[in-house]
């Protein structure tokens, strides 16, 4: 009887949970379709209009901007092709993006929760997340902004959704099918950013560091991190 309360108590506790943060999550998803675009925006249109794709990637990133990833993903504003309606669907798509990859990362770590405990804590991770961000409208409603930084958060919450279950799968074709797919986005993560670059490289290193801690010394491979994380910096 006890436990019984118990679990209703709970599963009220996680409901109200999920309903907050339905609340607060779902005005930013109804502000996606009065979204319009600016500053950069426009430039970038005008630049991808007038160059190629090969002439646009060799001229920003030996003139400009490392950022190849960025500069190529930036093909895809919908300025170049008069279509404002896409700029307000952006918006939606990657708010939701967040979400939904948020949400597979705490489902394949903590396998044991029921959905209604996973979605409350993608909910709260979520509104804390946003509560925090310097900029909302540069961060989820500006084109330029969010394709180099945002659309990055769900190419490593993707990453590491693959990494957890590379380790748990058994079939070769699958887990090649998962390598490609990490090493695709781990360069499309290098290339959209500086501090997803340092972020990232860091995180592989300590990956291998893991690896590399059963047949060197500690001393060694201490160093040898270090060495790799102020190289990248």
């Amino acid at each position: 009887m006890v436990s019984r309360i118990s679990l209703q108590t709970h599963n009220r506790f996680y409901g109200i949970v999920i309903c907050i943060g339905l609340y607060t999550i779902l005005p930013f998803l109804i502000l996606s379709f009065y979204n319009h675009p600016g500053s950069d925006d426009f430039e970038y249109a005008i630049r991808d209009n007038q160059n190629s794709f090969i002439i646009t990637q060799v001229e920003t990133y030996l003139n400009w901007s490392g950022r190849f990833f960025a500069t190529a993903i930036s093909r895809i504003n919908p300025i170049r092709f008069g279509i404002f309606a896409l700029y307000k669907v952006y918006s939606f798509i990657l708010i939701s993006g967040f979400i939904a990859t948020l949400y597979f990362l705490i489902a394949s770590t903590f396998t044991k929760f029921s959905f209604r405990q996973k979605a409350a804590l993608t909910l709260l991770i979520t509104v804390l997340y946003v509560s925090q961000m310097p900029s909302v409208s540069q961060g989820l409603f500006w084109l330029s902004s969010y394709l180099a930084y945002q659309l990055t958060n769900i190419f490593t919450l993707t990453l590491l959704t693959l990494l957890i279950n590379l380790i748990r799968i058994d079939n070769r074709l699958i887990k090649t099918i998962y390598k490609v797919s990490i090493t695709v986005l781990c360069i499309a993560i290098i290339g959209s950013n500086e501090m997803s670059l340092i972020y990232l490289m860091s995180f592989l290193s300590f990956l291998l560091f893991l690896f590399w801690k059963k047949t060197i010394s500690y001393f060694i491979l201490f160093w040898r991190f270090l060495s790799v994380v102020l190289l990248q910096a």
